[in-house]
Protein backbone atom coordinates (compact mmCIF):
# COMPACT_ATOMS: atom_id res chain seq x y z
CA UNK A 1 0.00 0.00 0.00
CA UNK A 2 1.53 3.30 -1.10
CA UNK A 3 1.88 6.32 1.21
CA UNK A 4 -1.08 8.03 -0.48
CA UNK A 5 -3.24 4.91 -0.07
CA UNK A 6 -2.44 4.62 3.63
CA UNK A 7 -3.13 8.34 4.09
CA UNK A 8 -6.54 7.93 2.43
CA UNK A 9 -7.28 4.83 4.51
CA UNK A 10 -6.38 6.69 7.70
CA UNK A 11 -8.45 9.72 6.66
CA UNK A 12 -11.51 7.50 6.02
CA UNK A 13 -11.13 6.35 9.63
CA UNK A 14 -10.66 9.91 10.92
CA UNK A 15 -6.96 9.45 11.62
CA UNK A 16 -4.05 11.38 10.23
CA UNK A 17 -0.77 10.17 8.77
CA UNK A 18 1.74 11.36 11.34
CA UNK A 19 5.48 10.96 10.87
CA UNK A 20 5.51 8.26 13.55
CA UNK A 21 2.67 6.31 11.86
CA UNK A 22 4.31 6.65 8.46
CA UNK A 23 7.62 5.38 9.78
CA UNK A 24 6.04 2.51 11.75
CA UNK A 25 4.08 1.53 8.63
CA UNK A 26 7.25 1.65 6.52
CA UNK A 27 9.15 -0.51 9.03
CA UNK A 28 6.35 -3.10 9.07
CA UNK A 29 5.99 -3.22 5.27
CA UNK A 30 9.74 -3.75 4.85
CA UNK A 31 10.09 -6.47 7.48
CA UNK A 32 10.22 -10.14 6.53
CA UNK A 33 8.84 -11.14 9.92
CA UNK A 34 6.32 -9.77 12.41
CA UNK A 35 7.99 -7.34 14.82
CA UNK A 36 7.57 -6.62 18.51
CA UNK A 37 6.91 -3.05 19.63
CA UNK A 38 10.47 -2.96 21.03
CA UNK A 39 11.94 -4.04 17.69
CA UNK A 40 9.91 -1.36 15.92
CA UNK A 41 11.00 1.25 18.47
CA UNK A 42 14.67 0.36 17.94
CA UNK A 43 14.29 0.73 14.15
CA UNK A 44 12.71 4.18 14.32
CA UNK A 45 15.04 6.89 13.04
CA UNK A 46 14.97 10.58 12.38
CA UNK A 47 12.89 11.76 15.33
CA UNK A 48 12.20 10.88 18.93
CA UNK A 49 9.28 8.53 19.46
CA UNK A 50 8.79 6.86 22.81
CA UNK A 51 7.66 3.27 23.24
CA UNK A 52 4.18 4.33 24.43
CA UNK A 53 3.70 6.16 21.12
CA UNK A 54 4.69 3.01 19.23
CA UNK A 55 2.07 1.02 21.18
CA UNK A 56 -0.62 3.69 20.59
CA UNK A 57 0.08 3.80 16.87
CA UNK A 58 0.12 0.02 16.54
CA UNK A 59 -3.26 -0.14 18.27
CA UNK A 60 -4.64 2.60 15.98
CA UNK A 61 -3.31 0.88 12.84
CA UNK A 62 -4.69 -2.46 14.05
CA UNK A 63 -8.11 -0.97 14.84
CA UNK A 64 -8.51 0.30 11.27
CA UNK A 65 -7.28 -2.90 9.62
CA UNK A 66 -3.79 -1.92 8.48
CA UNK A 67 -1.88 -4.05 10.97
CA UNK A 68 -2.36 -7.58 12.27
CA UNK A 69 -1.39 -8.69 15.77
CA UNK A 70 0.46 -12.02 15.89
CA UNK A 71 0.65 -14.22 18.98
CA UNK A 72 3.71 -16.46 18.91
CA UNK A 73 3.40 -17.55 22.55
CA UNK A 74 5.91 -14.98 23.72
CA UNK A 75 5.51 -12.50 26.57
CA UNK A 76 4.55 -9.89 23.95
CA UNK A 77 2.60 -9.63 20.70
CA UNK A 78 4.17 -9.08 17.30
CA UNK A 79 2.78 -6.97 14.48
CA UNK A 80 2.82 -7.06 10.70
CA UNK A 81 1.35 -4.94 7.95
CA UNK A 82 -1.74 -6.24 6.19
CA UNK A 83 -0.94 -5.88 2.51
CA UNK A 84 -3.41 -6.43 -0.34
CA UNK A 85 -3.04 -9.85 -1.93
CA UNK A 86 -0.76 -11.15 0.80
CA UNK A 87 -2.01 -13.67 3.32
CA UNK A 88 0.65 -15.37 5.39
CA UNK A 89 1.00 -17.67 8.34
CA UNK A 90 4.12 -18.15 10.46
CA UNK A 91 6.40 -20.85 11.78
CA UNK A 92 8.67 -20.18 14.74
CA UNK A 93 11.68 -22.15 15.95
CA UNK A 94 11.28 -23.00 19.62
CA UNK A 95 15.05 -23.11 20.10
CA UNK A 96 16.46 -19.96 18.43
CA UNK A 97 13.26 -17.95 17.88
CA UNK A 98 13.67 -17.75 14.10
CA UNK A 99 10.39 -16.79 12.43
CA UNK A 100 9.52 -17.55 8.83
CA UNK A 101 6.46 -16.75 6.75
CA UNK A 102 4.41 -19.62 5.36
CA UNK A 103 3.00 -18.12 2.19
CA UNK A 104 0.86 -21.09 1.12
CA UNK A 105 -2.43 -21.02 3.01
CA UNK A 106 -3.36 -24.62 3.73
CA UNK A 107 -6.13 -23.42 6.06
CA UNK A 108 -8.33 -21.73 3.43
CA UNK A 109 -10.27 -24.88 2.49
CA UNK A 110 -10.94 -25.58 6.16
CA UNK A 111 -11.99 -21.96 6.73
CA UNK A 112 -14.41 -22.20 3.80
CA UNK A 113 -15.91 -25.40 5.23
CA UNK A 114 -16.24 -23.81 8.69
CA UNK A 115 -17.97 -20.79 7.17
CA UNK A 116 -20.39 -22.96 5.20
CA UNK A 117 -21.18 -25.19 8.18
CA UNK A 118 -21.51 -22.44 10.78
CA UNK A 119 -23.19 -19.75 8.71
CA UNK A 120 -20.61 -17.27 9.96
CA UNK A 121 -19.02 -14.83 7.55
CA UNK A 122 -15.33 -15.29 8.25
CA UNK A 123 -13.26 -12.11 8.17
CA UNK A 124 -9.86 -13.57 8.94
CA UNK A 125 -8.02 -16.62 10.22
CA UNK A 126 -4.54 -17.34 11.46
CA UNK A 127 -2.26 -20.30 11.85
CA UNK A 128 0.97 -20.14 13.77
CA UNK A 129 3.22 -23.22 13.79
CA UNK A 130 6.02 -24.06 16.19
CA UNK A 131 8.92 -26.44 15.74
CA UNK A 132 12.69 -26.64 15.43
CA UNK A 133 14.39 -25.03 12.41
CA UNK A 134 16.97 -26.97 10.35
CA UNK A 135 19.86 -25.03 11.96
CA UNK A 136 18.78 -26.05 15.47
CA UNK A 137 17.95 -29.67 14.74
CA UNK A 138 20.60 -32.00 16.12
CA UNK A 139 22.90 -33.26 13.40
CA UNK A 140 22.59 -36.99 12.86
CA UNK A 141 25.72 -38.86 13.72
CA UNK A 142 26.95 -41.93 11.86
CA UNK A 143 25.86 -44.04 14.81
CA UNK A 144 22.28 -42.78 14.45
CA UNK A 145 22.29 -43.33 10.71
CA UNK A 146 23.38 -46.96 10.86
Amino acid sequence: MAAMDIANHLRRHKKSLTRARAEIWHILTQSEKPLSPDEIHRRLTGHKVDLATVYRNLRALKDIGLVREIDLREAFKRYEAILPGQHVHHIMCQVCGRIEKVRHCVVQNMANAIQKESGFTLKDHSLECFGICPSCQPHKTKAQGT
